[in-house]
């Protein structure tokens, strides 16, 4: 009994210490993100009675620092004695304080697991990243037919990568020939594609080695839509088939993408919106459950999301739920409610917009997965980055556009593994392009290959993680602890909230008091 007592004293003193904590990234809550006057503050208890909603289901005040303690990122981190070390450790704090790296880490540790630990490989591919992102811009058309091509014809590109490397590199180099060769299957076997090839950087050499390999033949022989479709798209593969690496990284990246479960014209459409949107899908994909619930129902989240301060709003303070009961009531009454004041206005709106009820009418299930969906909503919507990244309007259309999307959606786990592949294949054929035009070293491109996935992230942030490659505390905290980032990352939420600055130093305070909780 009197353990009892202790521990609950204990816990109750540590509980106040996080919330002292909370209060004291206040600061930093109320630009990070921008949800108006109650972010990131512990607003008075202004209780709010209405008989449409209800006295229960009126929050009062922030939340987050309570709704954290009851999720299971809390048990890992209270609870783990290699996470409380990670907490006390001084590299850490620095990691956190860098929250768009810390995002940026989120979508993928396992990424950074080798990279992080040779600190001038890190600081050579950050220091070229931002190169990376320019030209990634200039080529999106490009890039997302080369993602098509090769997800589309994944085995032939795979084995072709595999077993005769210069022979593609010269069938890439010369693509534009190979349109002919397509229209006539006996081409092959009266030496035009050989003739193509040698003409290639593979040589004459490449080109016997490819036509004295029967297997290989037959895979050409029986997917001539493989050639047919590198002519349609020649320009998009001429600066890959200058780098065997960098090729064979674009190639591995396009068949983990073709994993996705779809197959021909089908898989094309989906590979090249991923390709263009990746950044959008990857941002989306750190909350498995809000990714399924935005691929499924795209066209709503679109028209709610065109009020992008009331929709998220809703999402952050988690009263998603509650507006999903009845959204013209809760509307109604939103001015009544605290973390719903600034916004009343905007969400009136909303709630009145004649193309988000028509969204809710074609699509009947959409309030009810927003609903299920709501926690890792929150956690995507208490995180600027993430939000303003995944919600694009432009993302959400092409989306909504997309029949396949809605199917693959019911796979959330496949769908983030896929986005995060179609975004390691744009920063690579962006390096590919800039190891073309000399702008990078061989070394760079080199290490680029070989950890593409990172280098896809640092380039979405290339500022922050040449901020982190200068940081040497930070950089050291990063190497020692991306199995546990990876373990947390697996926890829904955990690795939202760590790029939340103010969570992020809520989460430090508990695992540093060693707060318990349920005991």
């Amino acid at each position: 009994m009197e353990a009892t007592a202790s521990n609950q004293r204990r816990y109750l003193a540590s509980a106040a210490i996080v919330l002292a904590v909370a209060a004291g990234a206040y600061t930093i809550g109320r630009v990070y993100p921008p949800l108006g006057p109650s972010a990131g503050t512990i607003a008075p208890a202004d209780r709010y009675v209405e008989a449409q909603i209800g006295a229960d289901d009126v929050n009062l005040g922030d939340t987050s620092i309570p709704q954290l303690m009851q999720t299971d990122a809390f048990e890992v981190i209270s609870k783990n004695p290699d996470f409380r070390n990670m907490a006390n450790d001084p590299g850490f704090s620095a990691l956190l304080a860098n929250g768009p790296a810390m995002a940026a880490i989120a979508a993928n540790p396992g990424a950074f697991s080798a990279i992080s630990r040779d600190p001038k490989a890190f600081a050579e591919m950050a220091s070229v990243a931002a190169l990376a992102k320019a030209r990634m811009v200039d080529m999106q058309a490009q890039t997302g037919a080369m993602a098509s091509v090769i997800a589309t014809h994944a085995q032939t590109f795979s084995y072709m990568a595999d077993k005769h490397p210069q022979a593609l590199a010269s069938m890439m180099a010369n693509a534009a020939q190979l349109g002919v060769i397509a229209k006539d299957p006996k081409a092959l076997d009266t030496g035009a594609l050989a003739s193509a090839i040698s003409r290639g950087p593979g040589g004459p050499q490449a080109a016997q080695q490819l036509m004295a390999d029967a297997n290989a033949m037959q895979r050409l022989k029986a997917d001539t839509g493989m050639l047919a479709s590198m002519a349609d798209h020649a320009a998009a593969f001429k600066g890959i088939a200058g780098n065997a690496q960098l090729m064979a990284a674009a190639v591995k990246q396009g068949e983990a993408m073709s994993r996705i479960g779809v197959s021909g014209q089908a898989m094309g459409d989906l590979a090249s919106l991923m390709s263009t949107h990746a950044a959008a899908l990857n941002a989306l994909g750190t909350e498995p459950k809000a990714l399924a619930s935005i691929a499924q129902h795209a066209a709503f989240y679109k028209a709610m999301t065109e009020h992008a301060a009331a929709s998220q709003a809703l999402l952050a303070t988690g009263m998603a739920v509650k507006w999903a009961r009845d959204p013209g009531a809760f509307a109604t009454n939103a001015a009544n409610i605290p973390q719903m004041a600034a916004h009343a206005a905007d969400l009136k709106a909303m709630a009145a917009d004649a193309r988000l009820q028509a969204a809710m009418r074609s699509d009947t299930g959409a309030l009810a997965s927003m609903a299920a969906s709501a926690q890792s909503l929150q956690a995507i919507a208490s995180n600027a980055a993430l939000f303003n990244t995944g919600m694009s309007q432009r993302a959400l259309a092409s989306i909504a556009a997309n029949s396949s999307m809605r199917v693959v959606g019911a796979r959330p786990m496949d769908l983030a593994m896929a986005a995060r592949a179609a975004m390691s294949l744009n920063a690579i054929s962006s390096a590919a392009s800039l190891a073309a035009n000399s702008q990078i070293s061989a070394a760079a491109a080199s290490k680029i290959a070989v950890n593409s996935q990172a280098f896809a992230q640092m380039a979405n942030s290339p500022g922050a993680f040449a901020k982190l490659a200068s940081n040497g505390s930070a950089m050291a905290s990063l190497a020692a602890n991306t199995g546990m980032m990876a373990r947390l990352a697996s926890i829904n939420g955990a690795m939202a909230m760590m790029s939340n600055p103010a969570l992020a130093q809520a989460m430090q305070q508990m695992a540093v008091t060693g707060i318990r909780s349920r005991e």
